[in-house]
């Protein structure tokens, strides 16, 4: 191996180096946030995912907690870090939802089963019910997408807006997922499918 070739091995470029998926736990200190970043820094990591998870005690998202992210901010810059932010709300579990950006769900039973929902069909012994999914955003709603990209990255992240495409390199969030106990069953979902096949879906 050459020696020019051995260096940047031993000393990568940003772009080869690791990004830390950095949990803010607990209630977040203004000295110990700059001693971790710093050791983030010191282990050889060019970027880190700022992350709230269960445990956090904070206002999040609130005043408190956006000083402490301020902190964070300066910090990274100060350090030559990149970060990249969480959506303020991940798509399965969003605070205070509306309930026409909710997405409902259709399950099915025996008929004999008790459960929660609205009847849309019972035959052969088993019955389909439509329910909420209680703060799981609808995203086969263009309209409901845009209240969750106003409120979960524009609103929340609107402070820090002059660090984006420095500091700041993305906004992400936890890929969506569906239970297999039940299925998506969106708003106007019968109107769609009648355009598309010709006959009623809730009739089959």
């Amino acid at each position: 191996m050459k020696a020019k070739d051995f260096e940047s091995f031993r000393n990568p470029d940003r772009m080869y180096r690791g990004t830390d998926f950095w949990m803010l736990n607990g209630k977040l200190d203004g000295d110990e946030i700059v001693r971790q970043l710093t050791d983030i820094k010191d282990k050889g990591f060019s970027s880190f995912i700022a992350r709230t998870y269960v445990g956090l005690e904070s206002d999040y998202p609130g005043e408190d907690f956006m000083s402490r992210m301020r902190i964070i901010v300066d910090t990274a810059r100060r350090l030559g870090l990149e970060i990249y932010l969480q959506a303020g709300y991940m798509p399965d579990s969003i605070v205070d939802l509306p309930k026409e950006y909710d997405l409902r769900n259709i399950t099915s039973r025996r008929t004999d089963c008790e459960y929660e929902g609205d009847v849309i069909l019972a035959r052969d012994g088993f019955t389909y019910r439509v329910g909420s999914s209680d703060g799981f955003l609808d995203m086969f709603s263009h309209e409901a997408v845009d209240y969750y990209v106003k409120v979960c990255y524009e609103d929340i992240w609107r402070e820090f807006e002059g660090e984006f495409g420095k500091t700041v390199k993305s906004i992400w969030i936890d890929e969506p997922s569906y239970p297999s106990s039940h299925l998506p069953y969106p708003l106007g979902i019968e109107k769609e499918f009648f355009v598309r096949y010709g006959y009623k879906i809730e009739e089959n």
